[in-house]
């Protein structure tokens, strides 16, 4: 639908006239150096027009991308006075400003991140709020618990099933006075000291990390983590963002593993442009279906995984 303005209306007056001026209406009328100065006016005027209508008033032109407040998420839940708890927002969409706020307490922001401290104990809620370029808004909260007690959040480990001698890191997220970390395991190998250890295997099987976190008071608490270490390597997952997406347009396609060493093979049915090598390709094509792209990881032992991922593609 094109709205009415000004502009819609000289599009209009513009085209009619300068419709006749080509094909001769006022041949009679008007003088041939006139008309030759008339044309290219008209014709800036036109496209001058034009140009609201195209981009201003037809909404179906203008790709748009939806607000979506993915998460709001803190790895410090309960910490103890004197520390900070970490929140951070996960959101997509066109322009996106963010508003925290918080009832009392330190609060310091920079933009999807905040930084909140207490000196009281307490429950307390911090609020973020999320606005595009389009006045669309979603707020959501996360509670923060504020104590004098030692406490023992947990780890924070991106994998729990890793490849034979594979190093992954593992955090301890504690807080309290003057606390002191020990790490164990039933196996494997631990590196490191304080809050922060990598932790290694030679050969597969479940491995059982420990952590026992004390503070000057001699209050102590234990918290525990399973590993699996596998033989070859692992493949985590194959994403496609967007996975849905008009003809024309790219996705990035990306898989994600575990291991030294690997070849990566992509495939697609039906078939589509596939560009690029390694972890990460771009996927296009010119028309409308449902494709499914599959990648093949092979490690230098000859060990294979095979996953897939759906892409639908709609019409312009």
């Amino acid at each position: 639908m094109i709205k009415v303005t000004p502009k819609t209306i000289g599009f209009f007056i513009c085209f009619a006239v300068f419709g006749c001026l080509k094909i001769g209406i006022f041949e009679k009328a008007i003088h041939l150096p006139v008309k030759r100065i008339l044309i290219p006016l008209f014709t800036l005027l036109f496209l001058g027009c034009y140009e609201e209508i195209i981009y201003d008033e037809n909404p179906f032109l203008i790709k748009k991308k939806e607000l979506h407040f993915q998460s709001l998420a803190t790895q410090n839940p309960v910490i103890n006075m004197g520390t900070s708890a970490y929140i951070f927002a996960t959101a997509t969409g066109d322009s996106l400003t963010f508003s925290w706020s918080v009832s009392e307490g330190n609060l310091q922001t920079y933009d999807t991140l905040a930084k909140f401290s207490h000196q009281q104990e307490g429950f307390y809620t911090i609020e973020c709020t999320i606005a595009d370029a389009y006045g669309n808004s979603e707020t959501r909260s996360v509670v923060i618990h504020v104590t004098e007690q030692l406490v023992f959040t947990g780890f924070v480990i991106q994998d729990t099933i890793v490849p034979v001698n594979y190093s992954i890191p593992v955090k301890a997220i504690a807080s309290g006075e003057e606390i002191a970390f020990v790490w164990s395991a039933d196996g494997g190998e631990v590196t490191g000291e304080g809050s922060e250890i990598s932790f290694a295997a030679q050969a597969p099987g479940m491995y059982l990390l420990s952590c026992t976190v004390t503070d000057l008071a001699g209050e102590e608490q234990t918290l525990h983590v399973q590993i699996e270490v596998v033989d070859g390597f692992v493949f985590k997952s194959l994403v496609a963002d967007p996975a849905r997406l008009p003809a024309h347009d790219n996705a990035v396609i990306t898989a994600s593993a575990l291991g030294e060493n690997l070849s990566y093979r992509w495939t697609c049915d039906p078939p589509a442009n596939l560009l690029g090598s390694g972890k990460q390709i771009i996927f296009n094509i010119c028309h409308a279906d449902i494709f499914t792209v599959f990648c093949e990881i092979t490690d230098d032992k000859g060990n294979k995984q095979v996953k897939s991922v759906k892409i639908t593609v709609t019409d312009l």
